[in-house]
Order: C-alpha cells, then structure tokens, then sequence
C-alpha cells in the first residue's frame, strides 16, 4: 500500500482522493488477475492508462509521459488531442 500511496503523489494530481485511489487499484487489480498468474509489463501499462483515462485526464498524461517516454512538448500535445 505504501508503493501505491508514493505511486499516487508521483502520478496523481491532489484532486484524486484516497477512496478513489483506492478504488482504482482494485479495479486495476481484478483487471490484471483476470490475465493470469504472469502478465507482460505492457499489458499493466495499458491498463493503468485505460483506468486514468476514464478517472483523471490529468493523471493519465502523466503517467502516459512517462510510459509511452515522451520526449518532446508534442508528444504531449498529441496523447492531450486524443483525450478529447
């Protein structure tokens, strides 16, 4: 739980409360169980950004900058048009 709390700060904007945070974790866990007992790493990221997406636009581009590694302002410009 901890790992999720830093997790949190670091990805999510202060708007999230911690009921929804923890909604979100379990969401995002029942998600991942239903792949099995090993899942590639891709599959995690894109269920956290499937989840964000539809909880926290804010949220979502932050985590998505450092997954999909944006290296340039317009990578940012570009997942932010697709949001909407």
């Amino acid at each position: 739980t901890r790992y999720w709390r830093d997790w949190s700060s670091d990805v999510c904007s202060s708007d999230l409360s911690e009921k929804k945070l923890k909604n979100l974790v379990e969401t995002i866990y029942i998600d991942l169980k239903n792949h099995g007992k090993k899942i590639e790493s891709k599959i995690i990221g894109e269920t956290v950004l499937s989840h964000l997406k539809d909880i926290n636009e804010v949220a979502y581009l932050r985590f998505a900058s450092v997954y999909k590694e944006f290296s340039e302002v317009s990578d940012f410009e570009k997942e932010a048009a697709e949001l909407n």
